[in-house]
């Protein structure tokens, strides 16, 4: 995933750590959340949303295929 530019590989980082955090709030009883961290990651979300969609287009289109397994041979 190096290959891919920083604004996708930013992308794929939050996406995963955002997913850890949705884990643990839907499955862990004691996860506790304040308001301001939750305040952050979603200007974070939406700052890696719009960097995705400057990406070109073929690094997109590269990148779901590598998460996705579907890549053309």
């Amino acid at each position: 995933m190096t290959q891919l530019p920083h604004e996708i590989q930013r992308f794929a980082k939050l996406f995963l750590q955002l997913q850890t955090l949705r884990y643990d709030a839907d499955y862990d009883p004691h996860a506790r959340f304040r308001r301001s961290q939750v305040l952050r990651d979603i200007l974070r979300t939406k700052e890696a949303i719009i960097g995705f969609k400057v990406s070109k287009i073929y690094e997109r289109k590269a990148f779901v295929a590598f998460v996705t397994g579907n890549i053309r041979q």
